[in-house]
């Protein structure tokens, strides 16, 4: 199985194998947000989930903490979320971006989970050090365009589900969450006039302690085949 080679913050390195990549998506708190998102999709010719939230199971290779995405044609895009690694020993929480093929949401949603990889920041956080003060911690996404970095997402995290919530819905559609574990938590909503770019800049914060994980990757689109 996939190898993420970490750093667990004030410990040192750790290693993380990650036996199943789970992505949710349309996980706020707040329905009417929810709500709103899925018909902005659907305008966009993205069918609506039959109910929410989802979960999209994809291949655990998809996870990376590369610096450089690969894709095959210009219409993706990242998503900045919290991620939660269940390990036997306990919990750790990071950032990462659920990069995902625009084009291919039309048709299938869950498919265009499967198109591009889930970038991973390569620091973590133990769990247990953040869950009391859990909805202060903030999540940040930036994208370059024309060379300059705009703001693309802003928030917090008492927007999304907590971890707890995550993996209830886990247990409850695949069973107990057991080791090697990848959660991807689902995404806040765009800044008004936020626009993709060719780099992401992504970031969780801890406010309380005084402490943040961030990391940034470009993207890279491929020449067209031939055929």
């Amino acid at each position: 199985m996939p190898l993420l080679r970490l750093s667990l913050a004030d410990h040192g390195p750790l290693e993380f194998e990650t036996n199943r990549l789970v992505c949710f998506g349309f996980s706020g708190r707040d329905r009417a947000v929810v709500d709103r998102h899925i018909k902005e999709l659907s305008e966009e010719g993205v069918t609506p989930p039959p109910s929410v939230p989802t979960i999209y199971p994809v291949s655990s290779y998809l996870a990376t903490t590369a610096s450089i995405v690969q894709v095959q044609h210009p219409r993706t895009s990242g998503e900045v979320e919290y991620l939660c690694f269940v390990s036997g020993d306990g919990m750790y929480v990071g950032v990462g971006s659920d990069h995902t093929d625009r084009s291919l949401e039309r048709v299938r949603i869950a498919w265009s989970k499967q198109a591009c990889p889930i970038v991973v920041a390569p620091v973590v956080w133990d769990y247990r050090q953040v869950k009391e003060h859990w909805d202060h911690l903030t999540l940040r996404c930036w994208t370059r365009v024309n060379g300059g970095w705009r703001v693309y997402q802003d928030g917090t995290l008492s927007q999304l589900l907590t971890p707890e919530a995550l993996l209830e819905l886990y247990h409850r559609h695949f069973g107990p969450p057991g080791g090697g574990l990848l959660v991807c938590s689902g995404t806040i909503p765009l800044c008004a006039g936020a626009v993709p770019g060719d780099a992401y800049r992504i970031e969780l914060a801890d406010p309380v302690i005084g402490r943040k994980i961030s990391h940034e990757y470009a993207v890279e689109v491929l020449p067209p085949p031939v055929e």
